[in-house]
C-alpha cells in the first residue's frame, strides 16, 4: 500500500490548533508523552523521540489516524527481519530503518550501503524486495 507523503510544507503547530480527535487519540495511545505537532497540507503529525526511535504519528485533516512512521538504527530492527535482510545482503551495512505501522500491518524500508552502492529494501509480510532508487538519492 503506497503511503502518501504528508511532509511537504509541514509547519510546527501549537497544540491548541490540532484537531481534537487527533489530540484525543494521541493522548490515549501515548500517555505521558509530549510531542511536537506539525500541520501539513493533509493533516497533522505528532513527533517525539523515545528510546532512540524517532516516532511520527500521522493524522488526516479530520483527526483520523493514518499511520505511524518509526525511524531507527539497525539495533532496533526485529531479529527475524534483520536476519532475512543480512542473509541476502551480508556485505551491506544497514544505515537506517523506516517502519510504517499501518492498519493492515507493518512495512519496513531498510536503507543499506556497502563501499560503493546504496540499496533500499522493502520487507512486508515475510517478503523482501529491492526498491529502485532515484539516481539523485
Amino acid at each position: 500500500m503506497p503511503v502518501k507523503s504528508m511532509y511537504k510544507r509541514a509547519f510546527e503547530s501549537k497544540v491548541t490548533t490540532v484537531h481534537v480527535k487527533a489530540m484525543r487519540d494521541f493522548t490515549r495511545s501515548y500517555k505521558g508523552i509530549e510531542a511536537r505537532w506539525f500541520k501539513t497540507e493533509g493533516g497533522y503529525i505528532a513527533n517525539f523521540l523515545s528510546n532512540g526511535i524517532d516516532n511520527r504519528i500521522v493524522y488526516n485533516d479530520h483527526g483520523g489516524w493514518l499511520y505511524n512512521l518509526l525511524t531507527y538504527k539497525e539495533d532496533h530492527l526485529p531479529t527475524d527481519v534483520r536476519n532475512m535482510v543480512k542473509s541476502n545482503y551480508f556485505d551491506y551495512d544497514i544505515t537506517v530503518v523506516f517502519k510504517y505501522e499501518l492498519k493492515e500491518g507493518f512495512v519496513y524500508i531498510i536503507k543499506m550501503k556497502d563501499q560503493s552502492n546504496v540499496k533500499m529494501i522493502r520487507v512486508c509480510d515475510g517478503e523482501m524486495e529491492e526498491i529502485n532508487m532515484d539516481k539523485k538519492s
